[in-house]
């Protein structure tokens, strides 16, 4: 939750060629990662576990395709991508989510860290990044 949303907008303030937007409700919900890159607004609501349970993966899509319809509608100058941003670095074969067949009937898309590196511009391969969070996790 928060600590991800902390640590992709850290990310973002030191490497990003952009700007985070500080927008943190609309309409009462919640916004987890919002920035600006060129004329494109990023709505990204965060998730560690995609293998949500019936009831809160179509919500968490219904809450995502709300908010960046408002978004739309507020920031009309730009270009609204929503998504559900991942902490893995990319889609595993043997992974398995509940999210995943919810998306593929709406234009939410799920991104991994991969997806945000490359956006971000930032060059890191799949074992240096789980090495990372290994010293990470030594520390904690």
């Amino acid at each position: 939750g928060n600590n991800l949303d902390n640590i992709l907008k850290n990310i973002l303030k030191h490497f990003i060629s952009g700007e985070i937007v500080n927008v943190d409700y609309v309409n009462n919900r919640q916004i987890d990662l919002l920035f600006k890159k060129n004329n494109t607004l990023f709505y990204r609501e965060t998730k560690s576990n995609l293998d949500l349970d019936s009831e809160k993966s179509p919500a968490t899509i219904e809450k995502i395709l709300h908010i960046g319809k408002c978004l739309e509608e507020k920031f009309q100058e730009n270009k609204v991508d929503v998504g559900v941003q991942n902490i893995w670095f990319e889609k595993e074969n043997d992974m398995k989510s509940t999210l995943f067949s919810w998306v593929k009937k709406t234009p939410v898309k799920i991104y991994f860290m991969k997806d945000f590196f490359e956006l971000a511009g930032i060059s890191i391969t799949k074992e240096k990044y789980y090495n990372i969070w290994k010293e990470i996790g030594k520390t904690l």
